[in-house]
């Protein structure tokens, strides 16, 4: 690959250029989003990226998302140039979403992934912001049947895109991977798209990551954070948020945990 590899500096530069336009580009269409998990921490912490981070989370209640899809798709509204919102309900004809969750693209860039990623070839990734839905739910505890359902979505899609160890794991892989990722994200976003709005849901859960179901009302409120110069939206209640999914997030890991885990790089187009 003969292209500049972005240093982590410039790669974090250009996270938060994405992020300031995706920011307006809310603001302008009133679409609610917060900073979500490591971002989050960052904000609340570092006042910016944790140190040792490279990506961006957000949240987005179901119904905000439903939006986007509309905007995107009947009215035609989405980012400038070289933005692009990237989602299984997107369609873009040249690379096929590769993941069950949106994201945003900054397409000046492009990602480079380790031998682990078996589908990286066919894929136009560049520097990203990750979008994750959060749904509604009745209980503190979400639908058994339906995470399930998320759960067994996700690992086959896994199973679609990464390599695994072994001949026997590559067999019991065999056929989650005839039926090919972007059948596993379909399920997955369908899904998604028949769960409850966060409006008059007492609890919230993001069906990527199942393990905390979230109390409604935390979300209620919107501040705004410093992160790295600019001012994004959180949860008014983001203590509460993230002590339910980190615990104690207040307290630096061991310096030994301190590092990127993306097996990918990035270069300029």
């Amino acid at each position: 690959m003969n292209k500049r590899k972005l240093a982590l500096g410039e790669i974090k530069k250009r996270s938060v250029d994405l992020l300031a336009v995706f920011d307006e580009y809310c603001i302008e269409n009133d679409l609610t989003y917060w900073m979500s998990y490591g971002t989050l921490i960052g904000a609340a912490r570092h006042a910016g990226f944790i140190p040792w981070d490279d990506d961006v989370d957000l949240m987005m209640p179901l119904e905000d998302y439903e939006r986007l899809l509309h905007l995107v798709n009947v009215e035609g509204v989405s980012l400038p140039a070289p933005y692009r919102i990237a989602s299984t309900s997107i369609p873009y004809p040249s690379s096929p979403h590769h993941i069950w969750f949106p994201k945003v693209y900054d397409t000046s860039t492009c990602c480079k992934w380790g031998s682990d990623f078996r589908k990286g070839s066919d894929l136009e990734m560049g520097v990203w912001v990750d979008i994750f839905p959060i749904v509604g739910a009745d209980s503190a505890q979400a639908d058994s049947v339906c995470v399930a359902k998320f759960e067994e979505y996700q690992r086959k899609a896994e199973k679609c895109l990464f390599e695994t160890e072994g001949k026997k794991n590559a067999l019991r892989a065999l056929p989650a991977r005839l039926m090919g990722y972007r059948y596993w994200n379909k399920a997955y976003e369908k899904l998604l798209l028949q769960q409850k709005s966060l409006a008059g849901s007492e609890f919230v859960f993001d069906p990527s990551y199942t393990k905390v179901v979230y109390r409604a009302e935390w979300f209620e409120k919107t501040l705004r954070l410093p992160f790295e110069g600019i001012k994004l939206p959180a949860p008014s209640q983001f203590d509460e948020v993230l002590s339910a999914y980190y615990g104690d997030w207040r307290t630096l890991p061991p310096e030994e945990d301190r590092k990127i885990t993306h097996a990918c790089e990035f270069y300029e187009v």
